[in-house]
């Protein structure tokens, strides 16, 4: 428990540092977007990866932030070496400071049953080249986002 204390404390001292923010939380997430959307938002997918975790941040400055750490599993890195592709690399995205960035409430539909990860779901949108761009984040429990849904 002293090791996980000391390494949290580590990366918000870092992230602090690298971004001139004093983060007050995080949280882990993924979100599963195609492509273009999440090109949108300045991230890539890591070669073989369908969903990007990271961590959602939050700061006391109001700020929300989805920061990815660089790491891949070992089948993962002999396959990308083996097709000489890039490693992973860490990317950060200011989710606040995306144009109408705002968390929205996600529709509820019949066959919702069917999909365990639907209570962890948690929908947002933001405007990119004149357009309303939906992703969604999926978190490991109940998150402190869904407190900030924007109602219209």
């Amino acid at each position: 428990m002293k090791k996980e204390t000391e390494t949290r404390e580590k990366f918000f001292a870092d992230f602090g540092q690298s971004f001139g923010e004093v983060v007050s939380e995080i949280e882990m997430a993924y979100i599963e977007a195609p492509e273009w959307v999440l090109k949108a938002m300045n991230l890539s997918l890591p070669f073989g990866v369908s969903s990007l975790w990271g961590l959602l941040v939050y700061c006391e400055s109001k700020k929300l932030y989805f920061y990815v750490h660089p790491s891949e599993s070992m089948m993962g890195a002999m396959l990308r070496v083996a097709s000489q592709k890039d490693g992973p690399k860490e990317q950060n995205v200011c989710l606040s400071d995306l144009k109408g960035f705002k968390i929205i409430k996600r529709q509820k539909h019949w066959y919702d049953f069917l999909n365990t990860n639907a209570k962890f779901q948690i929908c947002c949108e933001f405007e990119a080249d004149e357009k309303v761009i939906q992703f969604s984040f999926n978190t490991v429990k109940k998150s402190k986002l869904k407190d900030l849904i924007c109602e219209n």
